[in-house]
């Protein structure tokens, strides 16, 4: 519905035909595909999976945005894609190992009430302090602050008034 959209607009440009040869297979073929996994996997499996391969995708895309705007040069620019997806395999190697401890517990599923998701979360944060200690929060203030650093660098040209 989007491409119609777009379309209608007139928002496609001469080099996107190029593109759209190439995404309309990948639609064609993906979609279906996508929903015969989703029947056959768990949700929660298939969101993570899903989620996994976005973030190695963005962790790509801010890869070639700091070469195109100078801030790293090529070979380093894509440390930022292998520390996302080294993050990125953590996470899922926690996901599937306490999936596995899940199953073998067997408990019957039941919707948490309110209490009970606040103890999870809990539960959670612990695990997190308890891995991490006092460094979990050092670390998330530091990717922060760089974060913001990045974005005022980036900024800061084009809110410079011109003498």
């Amino acid at each position: 519905m989007t491409a119609i959209v777009y379309y209608q607009l007139g928002l496609f440009i001469a080099e996107s035909e190029h593109i759209l040869l190439v995404f309309i297979p990948c639609v064609v073929v993906g979609v279906p595909l996508g929903a015969y996994v989703i029947r056959r996997l768990d949700a929660e499996t298939f969101r993570r999976i899903c989620m996994s391969f976005d973030a190695w995708v963005v962790g790509f895309g801010l890869s070639r945005v700091l070469i195109e705007l100078n801030l790293i040069e090529s070979p380093w620019a894509y440390s930022v894609m292998v520390v996302t997806i080294l993050i990125d395999i953590y996470l899922l190697y926690i996901f599937f190992t306490r999936k596995a401890a899940s199953k073998r517990s067997q408990t019957p599923w039941a919707p948490l009430t309110p209490s009970e998701q606040s103890a999870r979360h809990d539960r959670i944060l612990d695990v997190i302090d308890e891995r991490f200690g006092p460094l979990s929060r050092l670390l998330g203030y530091i990717i922060t602050i760089l974060a913001v650093g990045m974005l005022l660098y980036t900024v800061s040209p084009a809110i410079r008034l011109s003498p």
